[in-house]
């Protein structure tokens, strides 16, 4: 997808691309603090065939209370006991190695942004808004089971996003922001 999220071809993108998961603990965005939990090569528009039971196990066991970033000022969690945890989504060229550019889950509800997958080890409450650069995000986010969650994020405006919960996720997918040619990363 480009800058305006529509599916772009392009020749020098890979067909087959590495999938990797990794875990950020404490919070919903932020450094991946783990190895690989998940790794796949696939071909563009083929299904990832993650088992989401073991996935679940393997988060739980990095989930911390929500931790003091950057990433989560602004925010409250309620109970402060609880422990998160979200899934980062990275896509490698399976040839050279080199990262493809942002990735993440996105949805066929064309009301949904974005998806992101974490895990919460109790029912509980997120709330808060923050304002990065410009782009506000107002989280509302109701976890009524321990588990794995999906996030949807909205986008109300060109710089304003809503974080909740998708009470009944049907089917998402990886996609991934191709970094322009030419760029480089510093």
């Amino acid at each position: 997808m480009n800058a305006e999220f529509e599916v772009v071809s392009r020749p020098d993108l890979p067909q087959e691309v590495v999938v990797q998961f990794t875990i950020i603990p404490g919070g919903l965005y932020g450094i991946p603090l783990t190895d690989s939990q998940y790794l796949d090569v696939i071909q563009i528009g083929s299904s990832i065939n993650a088992d989401f039971r073991d996935l679940e196990r393997r988060i739980a066991s990095f989930a911390t209370p929500m931790l003091n970033t950057e990433a989560n000022m602004g925010l409250s969690i309620s109970p402060k006991e609880t422990r998160l945890a979200r899934f980062g989504t990275f896509t490698y060229d399976l040839n050279t190695r080199e990262g493809l550019g942002a990735t993440g889950f996105g949805s066929p509800d064309p009301e949904i942004f974005a998806l992101v997958l974490t895990y919460f080890d109790r029912p509980a409450e997120i709330r808060g808004i923050q304002n990065i650069e410009g782009e506000i995000a107002d989280f509302n986010i109701n976890v009524e089971r321990a588990g794995l969650v999906w996030l949807k994020v909205k986008k109300k405006s060109k710089d304003h996003f809503s974080y909740s919960v998708l009470e009944t996720p049907s089917e998402a997918f990886l996609l991934i922001h191709p970094q322009e040619p030419g760029y480089t990363e510093i």
